[in-house]
């Protein structure tokens, strides 16, 4: 299993252009996203936070959380 997550990550670095850090976050979220749309069964409650993984992943990280 290691090795095809490994594969996935390297994938998603290829099409980032060789980035490490967000292509696991990416892979890291869509998991996450699957194994909540398995649990959650009010599908307004999914769609909303469907939509804020799409905001997250697409603001850069330095935009969302602050320097300590």
């Amino acid at each position: 299993m290691t090795e095809h997550i490994e594969a996935f990550v390297a994938s998603a670095a290829e099409a980032l252009g060789g980035d490490r850090e967000r292509p696991m976050v990416a892979v890291s979220a869509l998991v996450g996203a699957v194994a909540l749309s398995r649990v959650i069964a009010d599908p307004a409650r999914w769609d909303a936070g469907e939509r804020q993984i799409q905001h997250t992943s697409r603001t850069p990280a330095a935009a969302r959380w602050p320097r300590w």
